[in-house]
């Protein structure tokens, strides 16, 4: 199972639709929802999301708002294990051996 395993599994569906074409900054620039009139240089502290993540983000909020419990029933059951697997062949371990933990972002 290689990364694609988890794109198909584990990322949504919006980020899996057709990339914009990244060669051109302006194309990359207009992904982001920075304001134009300052040059943002806090990636170190926080960075915005890009709009395939943003569209994912609201997506995935408005299953939450509208039937939490199915929704996360529907689309994460057995995401970790996917990921374990995932993580496991990339470092050639067992998926025993990996442990998924929180980030400890806690949003209020």
């Amino acid at each position: 199972m290689g990364p694609g395993a988890i794109a198909g599994s584990v990322v949504p569906t919006a980020l899996a639709e057709e990339a914009a074409d990244l060669s051109d900054w302006k194309v990359v620039r207009d992904q982001f929802d920075y304001t134009r009139d300052k040059i943002n240089m806090a990636q170190l502290l926080i960075a915005s999301p890009p709009k395939p993540v943003r569209d994912a983000m609201e997506k995935h909020m408005r299953g939450m708002i509208e039937n939490p419990v199915s929704y996360l029933t529907e689309n994460f059951q057995g995401g970790d294990d996917v990921v374990r697997e995932a993580a496991a062949e990339y470092m050639d371990v067992a998926s025993a051996d990996i442990a998924l933990t929180t980030s400890g972002l806690i949003r209020s």
